[in-house]
């Protein structure tokens, strides 16, 4: 997902509800998940300064963001139980 949508905030979260949920998501949804992912690129990156890992900080602080992301999508009651 990361390596198909690049940088593209937009596209990889369409990329994401498509492959989670098999829909593109709502503007809310979209919104929220924008704001979560800029938030926890910052969490991330805070943690990994401190780790000093052998990639590059920034790069590993948006994949980690995006994988959070996934964990909790994956955790959603949406995710888990078939209507």
């Amino acid at each position: 997902m990361i390596d198909n949508a690049g940088s593209d905030t937009g596209q990889r979260i369409d990329e994401i509800f498509l492959a989670v949920y098999d829909r593109h998501p709502t503007a809310a949804e979209r919104n929220t998940i924008a704001n979560a992912i800029a938030q926890l690129t910052v969490d991330w990156r805070k943690k990994l300064e401190s780790a000093k890992p052998q990639e590059p900080i920034a790069q590993r602080a948006d994949w980690m963001a995006i994988a959070t992301l996934c964990q909790t999508l994956f955790n959603s009651a949406e995710f888990l139980y078939i209507d």
